[in-house]
């Protein structure tokens, strides 16, 4: 299971996506990396991630250590708790992915900075 990330309403926020084999780091040269936020987990109908209610993509490194974005816009979403999981694809095409965590948008007070 993926752990819990907690965001307040229309926060930018960033985070780091660290990709290891037996405890080290792993070289994604080649790699695509997705970060995806649902409300549940989609029917095996569904083909894409149009319907996700964030969806970041990033490109692997040598590093192995990945950050993602969250702007404003991106959380600037109902307060609830929503689902996550981070995916990669190999250059070979073969696919992993993470567990399922907890994406939680939590109300905030002050609205002056709000779209």
């Amino acid at each position: 299971m993926g752990s819990t990330i907690k965001i307040k309403r229309n926060d930018t926020r960033a985070f780091t996506i660290n990709i290891k084999n037996k405890g080290e780091f792993v070289d994604t040269t080649g790699y695509t990396i997705y970060f995806t936020v649902r409300e549940d987990i989609p029917a095996t109908s569904v083909t894409d991630d149009s319907g996700a209610i964030i969806s970041k993509e990033v490109a692997g490194n040598s590093t192995g250590i990945h950050s993602i974005e969250l702007t404003s816009e991106d959380t600037d979403i109902d307060p609830k708790k929503y689902l996550y999981d981070v995916q990669y694809i190999k250059g070979d095409g073969s696919i992993h992915s993470s567990g399922t965590g907890a994406f939680i948008i939590e109300a905030d007070i002050t609205r002056s900075g709000a779209a």
